[in-house]
């Protein structure tokens, strides 16, 4: 999850300077104070509207990833209640392993 948190500054960074080059920041302007302070305050909005887009979509990203792991283990749990007891090992091993990737996904898209 952390190369998704540097994607993420990256694409925000874009954003800024994008933004900034659209709106003129970026070029020597004879402007008032007013002016640039009014074309800062919406860049910073833009950026914040951004920031938030791209942490709704990584929450959503992550909830459907936490689904279709909860899928596997309901399954793996129902193909468990009709295996001999030696696949019911390799099973239960399966089953942990999912739960530990269900945890650390939950964990990482709540910070």
């Amino acid at each position: 999850m952390r190369g998704q948190s540097s994607c993420v500054r990256r694409d925000v960074w874009v954003a800024i300077m994008g933004i900034a080059l659209v709106m003129g920041v970026a070029r020597v302007s004879f402007a008032g104070t007013e002016t640039i302070a009014k074309e800062a305050k919406e860049t910073l909005e833009a950026t914040k509207q951004y920031t938030v887009e791209q942490k709704e979509a990584f929450q959503r990203k992550a909830q459907e990833e936490l689904a279709v792991v909860q899928k596997q283990i309901g399954m793996l749990r129902e193909k468990g209640q009709e295996v001999s007891a030696a696949t019911r090992v390799e099973l239960q091993k399966s089953i942990g392993e999912l739960e530990r990737k269900k945890l650390r996904s939950s964990m990482s898209w709540r910070n």
